[in-house]
């Protein structure tokens, strides 16, 4: 019934609500977000025996940028780190276009084995950036990598994804997904890593912030978050605003949503609070010295609860309870009555001597006689 109702909620309020009350419906970064699940379900983890090689040569003087690229070439550069020098290389067009498709979904952690002037040795690196032309962005001119040490802190920008997002607790419970900064620096220690950082949601909800803090506790072994953000650690990166599903899922729990009623369905849809449905007060626990009835009245009772189809106890307790209220609701017409005899009585008095007044002062006094 609920899945049904959602559903429905799902088509409402009509397009031209759209632009007062679209906080309450699926932002664009929610939809990219769930395109994104999709192409990574199957991809968040590097395949480490089938590593990409790419080729190189060591560029000379005379390889400028401008005659690399009528060559369809582009200069690279592999960063110097700790006893290992700077190396310049030049690069074929076509790998650095595949190093720009790699960036676009998941950043530069994609590990590559250079292979420098047909060397048997290679050099493992991943891809740090990679420099396009101040007005044509589609043309890269300059590419930088970084060596990949194992045991050692590599400076990596990892995608932050989030695991299951469709089955999450703030997506059931109708939160919006709103994305801060989804991609964080971590030191990667392991030589086999994942692609993308997971981030479990288990105890989040609606109105909470998934922050760099938060993903820290999830980390797989061998990465850790970058100094950088020693004194950022409640950067926002995944932050879930209410919508009218949370508001009807929450009354839901509460006992306060009727499903039947089309009012409660509207005004979640606006994101109105839904009035609560008025609930009878619990009866008190009868004492036992209260609940003796006559044994000849207990069979004519146990009779009708066989008619009815309820248990003897459940009939003998509405019976006791209805007394009760008469004898209650007795004592409050009594009441009543009482105190409108007694207003009626102060009326009458107040009648009466207002009466005297004015026939005294009707009366004329009796004149003297001559």
């Amino acid at each position: 019934m609920i899945k049904t109702i959602l559903r429905r909620i799902h088509k409402f309020p009509p397009n031209r609500y759209l632009d007062e009350y679209g906080d309450f419906f699926d932002r664009d970064q929610e939809l990219l977000h769930r395109r994104f699940q999709k192409i990574r379900s199957d991809r968040i983890s590097i395949d480490f025996d089938n590593v990409p090689e790419l080729f190189a040569t060591t560029r000379k003087n005379e390889n400028t940028i401008r005659d690399l690229w009528r060559h369809r070439k582009v200069a690279g550069v592999i960063l110097a780190k700790d006893e290992f020098p700077e190396i310049n290389l030049v690069h074929p067009l076509e790998d650095a276009y595949r190093l720009m498709r790699d960036k676009n979904d998941y950043g530069f952690v994609d590990p590559y084995d250079i292979n420098i002037d047909d060397d048997e040795d290679q050099v493992r690196v991943f891809c740090k950036d990679v420099d396009t032309h101040l007005i044509y962005q589609n043309w890269p001119m300059w590419c930088t990598f970084q060596r990949f040490i194992p045991g050692r802190p590599n400076r990596m920008l990892m995608k932050v994804a989030i695991n299951d997002w469709e089955n999450s607790e703030p997506k059931i419970r109708g939160g919006r997904l709103i994305v801060k900064d989804d991609f964080v620096w971590v030191d990667v220690y392991i030589p086999e890593y994942p692609r993308v950082l997971l981030a479990d949601l288990s105890e989040t909800t609606p109105m909470d912030k998934y922050t760099v803090a938060d993903l820290e506790k999830c980390l797989p072994d061998g990465i850790e978050i970058a100094p950088v953000y020693k004194d950022k650690r409640k950067q926002i990166i995944y932050k879930f605003a209410l919508g009218y599903r949370t508001i009807m899922y929450d009354s839901w729990l509460h006992n306060e949503f009727d499903v039947t009623r089309a009012v409660d369905i509207d005004r979640t849809a606006f994101g109105l609070p839904i009035r609560a449905p008025k609930t009878e007060k619990a009866v008190d626990p009868l004492p036992p010295e209260k609940q003796y009835l006559p044994k000849s009245e207990e069979e004519r009772i146990r009779k009708v609860a066989q008619l009815l189809g309820k248990s003897f106890d459940e009939v003998k307790r509405d019976i006791i309870v209805g007394r009760q209220n008469r004898e209650k609701d007795k004592k409050v017409v009594e009441e009543r009555i009482a105190k409108q005899r007694k207003e009626y009585e102060k009326y009458q008095k107040a009648m009466e001597v207002s009466d005297a007044q004015t026939s005294s002062a009707t009366e004329k006094p009796a004149g003297k006689k001559k």
